[in-house]
């Protein structure tokens, strides 16, 4: 299992690095074939000085992606708030895991590459750009991950049509599928 651990507007201490490993290190627990986990913690000047720092906590466990965000007064308490949020994550999943038998679900890759920022022009520009790899998969599948990781919509390669495809969330609580065509 590789353990990557970054910091943002914020050091990291060997203590605090000693921290992250123990508590997050324990995921393995609950799921043994955690392949990458990837924490970032951020220092950002909020008003609320409870929310002063940021956590994020992806988990990639053989294939199925977890994401966990979380905010607190220290360091210390995000990563304790991670810890138990991807802690519940894993149970539930293993729990849907054990009722039905699932195919492997989309492997997203933690690869990101930040785009350097310049003086602004006149709209909106891009800041992030997020690469990963997608497997093909099923329409239910490609909701099931788009819930694990808590987004609004997921994009998929169709394991029927061998097209992609986008489902999202409505807002009246139902699902939509954009099919795309060229025309």
């Amino acid at each position: 299992m590789v353990l990557r651990l970054t910091g943002t507007n914020i050091e990291i201490t060997q203590a605090a690095r000693a921290y992250v490993e123990r508590k997050i290190g324990k995921l393995n627990r609950h799921f043994p074939n955690i392949l990458e986990m990837k924490v970032e913690v951020s220092e950002e000047k909020t008003k609320n000085p409870a929310k002063r720092y940021l956590g994020h906590l992806t988990v990639d466990a053989d294939g199925t992606v977890f994401h966990a965000e979380e905010r607190a007064d220290d360091q210390f308490q995000v990563i304790d708030k991670l810890a138990d949020n991807m802690t519940r994550q894993l149970e539930d999943y293993k729990g849907k895991r054990s009722d039905t038998s699932r195919a492997t679900l989309a492997k997203e890759a933690a690869v990101e590459a930040v785009v350097p920022s310049e003086p602004p022009e006149t709209g909106p520009q891009v800041v992030k750009i997020k690469n990963f790899v997608i497997k093909p998969m099923t329409l239910d599948e490609a909701i099931d991950q788009m819930l694990l990781l808590g987004h609004d919509f997921y994009i998929f390669h169709d394991s029927d049509g061998e097209k992609m495809k986008v489902v999202y969330k409505r807002k009246d609580g139902n699902y939509g599928l954009i099919d795309p065509r060229l025309g």
